[in-house]
C-alpha cells in the first residue's frame, strides 16, 4: 500500500507540474496575463513541495537496492525539475525553452508511468507471498516514513519571492483592465453616437440663421413650420398700409430642400470628427400661392379703390421773382395694378417682410417730368425772355424793366411758350407813369449848403401817358428781343436824374438869404445877391418851377409901374429873373422894406451872364427856409 500511495503523489505531482505549466503559457495571452502571474506564485509552492516528496521517494528507493536505471530515471527528474524551477523564475523566456521544458514534462510523464506499473507489479507480488509479510512490509514503511519525514523537513522550505515582480504584476493587470474598460467605453460611446447622429444634427449646425445643434429631424421641421405659421408681408403704400398673412391667397411656405435631405449631408459615422467643425446651411424658401385669390385678396386693399386714387401732375414751369422756377411733377396716388400684384409677388417669393410700393415705382407717374427734356427746352426759352434788356429813356436817364417786373408781364402757357400778358403789361404802365410823373409833386433838393429839402412842383415836370405807354411796351416784348424807349408822355420835364427831375443844371434862389446860384453840371458858375419882392403884399413864391423864355430889352408893365430891363427871364407867370440898374446895393434885408414886385433883381453883369447860360425848361428853384421841409 505504501508503494501504491508513493506512486500516486508522484502521478499526482507530475499533473501538478504538467498544469503548471499549462498555466505558464497562458500568462502569454494579453487578456489573462495577470490572472495568471497570481497562480504561478500558488503552483511555485506546490511545486516546490512536490520536489520534496521526489526527493523522498528517491532516498527511500535508494535505501531498497533499486535497480541503476531507476536511479537515473530519477536523477533525469531532479534534472528536470531543476529546470522547471528556472523556467518559473523566468516566466517571461522565449517560446522556443518553453517547447523545450514541453518536451521534457512529456518524457517525464512517461517515465512516472513506467515507475506506476513497475511498482504495482511489485504490489501484486506481495500480496501473493502472504500475509505473513504483511507485518514486515508495515515496518517497512513505518520506517520509510520516518525517513521520509526526515527529508520533508530538511527539504520544504519557504522560497524567496521579490515584492516587486508582485507589483509589476497588479499594475499590468490593473492597466490590462483599464485598457479593457476604455476601449469597452469607447465602442459603446461610439455605436451610441452613430446611432444617435442618425436622427439629430451635430454640434454647431444651422439652417438660415437657426441654430439646430442636436436637434432631431421633427424638432428642426417643427421650427420651420413655426417659422412659416407666423410669416406676414407688410405692404406699404402712400396712404398708409396692409398686411398679407400666412394662407391669405392660399399662401403656404416650403424650404427648397427637406430637412431629412439636410441631414443626409452628415456623416453619422464620423460624428466625432464632425464636431470639430461647423455647418451653416442657407437654403431658400420656396412660396406657393394661388395667383386668382391672391389678388383677390389684394383688391380689398383700401389704396387699390380707384375712386380713391389722384392722377399725377406734370411738372411745371414758372415765371416768379425774376427767376425762372420749375415746379416738380407729383405723383398723385394712381396705382399700376398690374405691377403692384408682380411687386407683391416677388416679394412673397423672396420671403421678405416688408415692400413698399412707391420705392418700386408701382404709382402711374406724370408724363412731363422735372427733368424731362420738354421742361429743358421751357426753361431756355423763358430765361431768354428774362435776359431781355428793356429800357427807359428819360432825356438820357435811363430805366431798366427788371426781371422782376418782366415776370410780371409774361407766363408759360399750357404748351410751354412763353404767353405776354396785356393786361398785366397795362397795369405795370399805369404804376411805371405814375412813379415817374413828376408834376405837383415835392421833388427832393439838395441846397448850396448841402442840405437836402423838400420842393413842391406845381406845373412843371414829368407827365406819362400809362395807357398810351402799355400799348407801345406790349408790342415792344411781343418781340422778345432787346429795346430802348422813351415813355410816352403828356409833357416832358426838363431832365432825370436818381434824386429828382431838377438835374444837376438849375438856377437855384435862396429868398431868406437873398442869394441866386447858378449850378451846370453840378458846377457852381454864379453866386450873387439879389433883391427879391417885397415882403408885405409882394413876397416872392416858393416852388419848383421851369423857365418860360428869355429876351432882352423888354419893358415890364404893371399896375402902378413901367421898368425897362435889358434881360429879361420870367419863370413863375409874371415873374422873372431881371438886371436893376437902378439899385445901388443887392442883398442883406432891403426886400424887407424896398423889395420888388415879385421878381429877382440882380446886378447888370450877373444877369447878363446869366442869360447867356440859361435855356427855357431850365429848372428855377425858390424856397423859405421856414417853408420847406429838410429830410435826410
Amino acid at each position: 500500500m505504501g508503494r501504491r500511495n508513493k506512486n500516486r503523489n508522484k502521478s499526482s505531482l507530475v499533473e501538478g507540474v504538467k498544469s503548471v505549466e499549462k498555466k505558464e503559457e497562458l500568462l502569454q495571452d494579453n487578456s489573462e496575463q495577470e490572472a495568471k502571474d497570481e497562480k504561478v506564485d500558488d503552483n511555485k509552492k506546490e511545486v516546490i513541495e512536490e520536489k520534496t516528496v521526489e526527493k523522498a521517494d528517491e532516498s527511500e528507493e535508494k535505501l531498497e537496492g533499486k535497480k541503476e536505471d531507476r536511479t537515473e530515471e530519477k536523477t533525469e527528474e531532479r534534472s528536470e525539475d531543476k529546470t522547471e524551477e528556472k523556467a518559473e523564475e523566468k516566466p517571461e523566456d522565449e517560446s522556443e525553452e518553453k517547447k523545450e521544458e514541453k518536451a521534457k514534462d512529456e518524457s517525464k510523464d512517461d517515465k512516472n508511468e513506467k515507475s506506476e506499473d513497475k511498482t504495482d507489479e511489485k504490489s501484486k507480488e506481495s500480496e501473493v507471498k502472504g500475509e505473513d509479510k504483511k507485518e514486515d512490509e508495515s515496518n517497512k514503511e513505518k520506517s520509510k516514513e520516518d525517513k521520509y519525514s526526515k527529508y520533508e523537513k530538511f527539504y520544504i522550505q519557504e522560497p524567496y519571492i521579490d515584492s516587486s515582480v508582485d507589483k509589476h504584476k497588479k499594475r499590468r493587470k490593473v492597466l490590462k483592465w483599464v485598457g479593457i474598460s476604455l476601449l469597452t467605453l469607447v465602442c459603446v460611446v461610439y455605436f451610441a453616437g452613430v446611432i444617435y447622429f442618425n436622427n439629430h444634427f451635430d454640434l454647431d449646425t444651422s439652417i438660415n440663421g437657426y441654430d439646430i445643434s442636436f436637434k432631431s429631424i421633427e424638432e428642426v421641421e417643427a421650427i420651420f413650420e413655426e417659422e412659416f405659421s407666423g410669416y406676414e408681408l407688410t405692404v406699404q403704400f402712400k396712404d398708409g398700409e396692409e398686411k398679407i398673412l400666412y394662407g391669405n391667397g392660399e399662401l403656404q411656405y416650403s424650404l427648397e430642400e427637406s430637412i431629412s435631405d439636410i441631414k443626409k449631408k452628415q456623416n453619422p459615422f464620423i460624428w466625432f470628427v464632425n464636431l470639430f467643425y461647423e455647418d451653416d446651411y442657407t437654403v431658400n424658401y420656396v412660396a406657393s400661392y394661388n395667383e386668382d385669390a391672391l389678388e383677390e385678396y389684394v383688391s380689398t386693399f383700401k389704396a387699390m379703390d380707384s375712386s380713391n386714387m389722384i392722377p399725377s401732375k406734370d411738372a411745371r414751369v414758372r415765371l416768379s421773382e425774376g427767376e425762372v422756377v420749375v415746379i416738380p411733377d407729383e405723383t398723385g396716388t394712381m396705382l399700376d395694378t398690374e405691377k403692384v400684384m408682380t411687386t407683391i409677388t416677388t416679394a412673397l417669393d423672396s420671403y421678405s417682410n416688408c415692400v413698399n410700393i412707391d420705392e418700386n415705382e408701382c404709382y402711374i407717374k406724370a408724363d412731363i417730368t422735372a427733368d424731362s427734356e420738354t421742361i429743358a427746352d421751357i426753361v431756355a426759352e423763358a430765361e431768354d425772355f428774362l435776359n431781355i434788356e428793356a429800357y427807359y429813356d428819360f432825356k438820357g436817364y435811363k430805366v431798366q424793366i427788371t426781371k422782376e417786373e418782366l415776370c410780371t408781364m409774361a407766363y408759360i402757357d399750357s404748351w410751354g411758350d412763353v404767353e405776354i400778358s396785356k393786361s398785366n403789361v397795362e397795369l405795370f404802365a399805369m404804376n411805371f407813369a405814375e412813379k415817374y410823373s413828376t408834376a405837383y409833386t415835392e421833388r427832393k433838393f439838395k441846397t448850396n449848403d448841402n442840405r437836402t429839402i423838400l420842393v413842391y412842383g406845381g406845373y412843371d415836370g414829368w407827365v406819362l401817358d400809362g395807357e398810351a405807354e402799355a400799348e407801345e411796351l406790349y408790342h415792344a416784348l411781343l418781340a422778345k428781343e432787346n429795346f430802348i424807349k422813351e415813355p410816352v408822355c403828356e409833357r416832358q420835364g426838363y431832365t432825370y436824374c436818381d434824386l429828382n427831375d431838377i438835374g444837376d443844371t438849375y438856377v437855384e434862389i435862396d429868398l431868406t438869404d437873398q442869394k441866386v446860384f447858378y449850378y451846370e453840371n453840378g458846377v457852381k458858375k454864379i453866386e450873387s445877391d439879389c433883391v427879391t419882392g417885397h415882403l408885405y403884399g409882394m413876397k416872392t413864391p416858393g416852388g419848383l418851377y421851369s423857365l418860360r423864355g428869355k429876351s432882352v430889352n423888354e419893358t415890364l408893365i404893371g399896375p402902378d409901374y413901367e421898368t425897362f430891363v435889358y434881360y429879361w427871364m420870367p419863370f413863375n407867370r409874371g415873374i422873372g429873373l431881371h438886371d436893376a440898374t437902378w439899385r445901388g446895393s443887392f442883398g442883406g434885408d432891403i426886400y424887407t422894406y424896398n423889395g420888388s414886385h415879385g421878381c429877382i433883381n440882380l446886378p447888370y453883369d450877373v444877369a447878363a451872364e446869366l442869360y447867356s447860360y440859361v435855356e427855357v425848361g431850365m429848372p428855377i428853384v425858390c424856397y423859405w427856409d421856414d417853408e420847406v421841409v429838410e429830410v435826410d
